[in-house]
């Protein structure tokens, strides 16, 4: 990617010395972006998240998942947890050429899908070549 639709992605980590309101530890969450001529997708893996526990935000150029996973089950200790409890965050820088209007997010089976429409001037057209 190299137009102005670009987003900046970091490695995965556990956010050290966070400066969230929320007390505790943060992660952040598996993640993989997609782009298309039409718009960037952000599918970002919340297993055991409430959508009502996640917030999706778009200020200054970043967009930003941020929430809380709760305990599943109180019943039982963990034996081996993949996917940590707590709150989470993702950050990501996201280019002018957005349709800052039509972003919409969906949340189905533990997924989060943020999709980002391009504005139509930044959407690549091939252009044909005439002869003659």
């Amino acid at each position: 990617m190299s137009d102005e639709g670009d987003m900046e992605v970091r490695e995965r980590q556990e956010i050290q010395n966070s400066e969230g309101t929320r007390e505790g530890r943060y992660f952040e969450p598996p993640v993989d972006i997609y782009e298309t001529a039409d718009a960037i997708t952000v599918v970002a893996d919340l297993p055991g998240c409430d959508p009502d526990d996640i917030d999706v935000n778009l200020e200054d150029n970043r967009l930003t998942l941020l929430g809380t996973r709760q305990n599943l089950d109180d019943r039982w200790d963990d034996v081996y947890e993949e996917y940590p409890q707590g709150h989470f965050m993702r950050e990501f820088r996201v280019g002018k050429a957005i349709e800052r209007s039509e972003i919409t997010a969906n949340f189905n089976n533990g997924v989060l899908n943020v999709t980002l429409p391009k504005m139509k001037q930044s959407q690549t057209r091939k252009i044909d070549i005439e002869t003659g």
